[in-house]
């Protein structure tokens, strides 16, 4: 998809990338909404690929269902993600990985339900922002993560991998759970708020 249209996915309404063929959808500079109450739902071995500047929002539900399922960069001007709705990791065994390779902001819930969600390009949540990895059954990481504010709260895992900066800072963000927060060889955490 490509031009100066934008695709919206409205109320009630479901996008789905998948089916028998094979394929991605990419976003050549094209914005994408998913409206409240609407749902965009990317299947094992599909990707989202967002290039030339593309920008997502999502007001509604955005899953990344099973394995090898990805949000990737194509290039061009720099693409972004911004969810104020629901944006959950599904459906996958313990060690299998969605990535996100574009830059995204949090305002919103975050759920890893199952699995790893790696972001591969910065991550920042911002304040009503709510990162939830359930107990030992999902993980979050990235190296390159800030938490200006909302919380961090469930049973399972938040890594600060030593890829990209290596960096999560931890600005005014609640911390609540039994999840853990691992900081991994050459990576740092700072606490700055």
């Amino acid at each position: 998809m490509s031009g100066t249209g934008i695709t919206t996915v409205a109320a009630q309404g479901t996008f789905t990338i998948g089916g028998a063929l094979p394929g991605n959808l990419n976003l050549n500079g094209r914005p994408l909404t998913i409206d409240a109450a609407g749902s965009f739902v990317v299947t094992p071995a599909r990707q989202l690929v967002a290039s030339n500047g593309a920008a997502i929002t999502n007001n509604g539900t955005f899953e990344l269902r099973g394995d090898s399922t990805a949000i990737s960069s194509g290039g061009g001007g720099a693409s972004s993600f911004v969810n104020t709705g629901t944006f959950l990791k599904t459906q996958s065994l313990f060690a299998d990985q969605a990535q996100v390779s574009i830059t995204f902001t949090n305002v919103g819930p975050l759920e890893v339900q199952t699995g790893i969600l790696n972001f591969a390009a910065a991550f920042t949540q911002l304040n009503l922002g709510i990162v939830r990895p359930l107990a030992m059954a999902g993980e979050v990481r990235g190296g390159d993560m800030t938490f200006v504010g909302g919380t961090l709260e469930g049973g399972g895992i938040l890594r600060v991998t030593n890829a990209g900066p290596g960096l999560l800072t931890w600005m005014s963000a609640q911390m609540n759970g039994s999840g853990s927060v691992i900081v991994s060889l050459f990576a740092t955490m700072v606490m700055d708020g």
